[in-house]
């Protein structure tokens, strides 16, 4: 009763006094200076995807609107904050408050799927996004951040919200019907949907998480993944850790030994997979030679000249990092440097100058922070930041706070906009001194597969 209090008062106490800030704030916009009006045959600009990263590129260049044409282009017209949609499948009307629509500030926005990326060398090469239905965007400059794909309802294929909706609604009522889940996949992911089912539904279905590594979370902070594992037991979820399955079904699956399990409802949350498939047959498919097909970027985060990738679509060597929404924005804030840099010599047709080194010319150090927040349900989570882990209904209250101001930064929000600049400012800071990143251990040419 304590954390639903705690939780629940937190969040309307904290709803009211960020609105209230962004009131202000708007108010405030009105006698600033504005920003430069846009600038005429200037360097074009494609950013292809609208998510964490994408958005990230789009908000800082559209504060140069004097210096680049930008262009988003996504297959949907709307925002959602992946991380929170697990909880859409047990609370449907949850979609309204994590998602928006797309209609950035300082960019135009173009609504269509990408089937294509012709890119040629040269001034006489041609350069061009081509979307389902023949049409094209010219660039002279590219940054893809398509992001990943976990198998639907997870994360679906809609194009508005009202599919969206229509899904997640059909989606939850299997859930409530059914009375044996299984979930393929006990990352990040995994856990995440085993902790709504079990807090909304305590009692009358039997939930199993299964996979092949032998811990829950592989990658987390140690305390994070007892605690997590203690609660999930204790609710009495059934992991089945450390051994593969023989065979899945739509409605079973069989484990090593032979034993089948029948479900009514089953989950795949193994891990996503880039989303480059367009990529293929063109001059960049060859930089699609990362973990499932990850897009390879150098240290600039450029896969092919004048062509960056940012997100889960990447894949940078020279980090370890866990694929999410906070490691996207990093990487959204070294492109956005280096495509103004390349835009500016181009500008002034004059030599490149040198590029942004990932992370160390973005977070100032060796290596980004690690933060995460897990949800277990909406009344508990895990927060860490580096070494430092909380647990419980004020981390849940945390998940709410980025959630919300997220959604809010998104939709151009002032207030959302104002505490995502502050946030990754002070995380940066905070890495390099009283909560320092610790780099992590030299590795070869491969890292652990993109997850969300």
């Amino acid at each position: 009763m304590f954390a639903v209090l705690f939780v629940e008062g937190g969040i309307w106490v904290l709803w009211l006094l960020l609105n209230c800030i962004d009131l202000v704030l708007v108010a405030l916009s009105k006698i600033l200076p504005k920003s430069p009006p846009p600038g005429k045959n200037l360097p074009r600009v494609v950013v292809v995807g609208a998510s964490f990263a994408g958005l990230g590129v789009v908000h800082e260049l559209g504060h140069h609107r004097d210096e680049v044409d930008v262009t988003l282009v996504d297959r949907k017209d709307f925002f959602e904050y992946v991380p929170g949609a697990l909880r859409c499948l047990v609370e449907p009307a949850h979609l309204r408050r994590l998602s928006c629509p797309l209609a950035p500030a300082g960019a135009a926005f173009v609504r269509g799927e990408v089937v294509a990326v012709a890119h040629g060398d040269g001034e006489a090469g041609e350069r061009t996004v081509r979307l389902k239905g023949g049409k094209g965007l010219d660039y002279d400059l590219l940054v893809l951040c398509s992001g990943s794909s976990y198998a639907a309802p997870i994360r679906g294929v809609e194009t508005t919200l009202d599919e969206r909706r229509r899904n997640l609604e059909a989606a939850a009522a299997t859930l409530k019907a059914a009375k044996t889940v299984v979930i393929m996949g006990a990352g990040a992911v995994g856990v995440e949907l085993a902790g709504e089912i079990l807090t909304v539904y305590p009692e009358g279905k039997r939930v199993l998480l299964v996979d092949m590594a032998t811990t829950i979370l592989p990658g987390f902070h140690a305390r994070s993944v007892g605690y997590c594992k203690r609660w999930l037991e204790a609710r009495g979820a059934e992991l089945l850790l450390g051994a593969p399955l023989r065979h899945v079904a739509e409605k079973s699956i069989t484990l090593h030994d032979g034993t089948e399990v029948p479900c009514d409802a089953l989950y795949k949350c193994t891990g996503a997979r880039p989303n480059g498939d367009f990529l293929a047959g063109s001059a960049l498919g060859d930089a699609c030679a990362g973990p499932r097909g990850a897009v390879v970027v150098d240290d600039s985060l450029r896969c092919a000249p004048d062509v960056f990738a940012a997100g889960d679509l990447c894949y940078h060597a020279g980090s370890a990092e866990l694929k999410l929404g906070h490691t996207a924005e990093v990487n959204a804030h070294c492109v956005a440097t280096n495509v103004l840099r390349l835009a500016r010599a181009k500008a002034a047709q004059v030599a490149p100058p040198p590029l942004a080194s990932y992370p160390r010319d973005v977070v100032g150090n060796s290596a980004t922070p690690k933060i995460f927040n897990l949800s277990l349900g909406k009344y508990d989570a895990t927060l860490g930041f580096n070494d430092l882990v909380i647990h419980g209904p004020l981390a849940a209250l945390v998940k709410w706070l980025l959630e919300w101001t997220k959604v809010a930064a998104a939709a151009d929000r002032p207030v959302g906009v104002a505490f995502w600049a502050f946030a990754d400012f002070a995380s940066n800071l905070l890495g390099r001194t009283l909560l320092p990143t610790v780099p992590p251990p030299a590795r070869g040419k491969r890292t652990s597969a993109v997850s969300l």
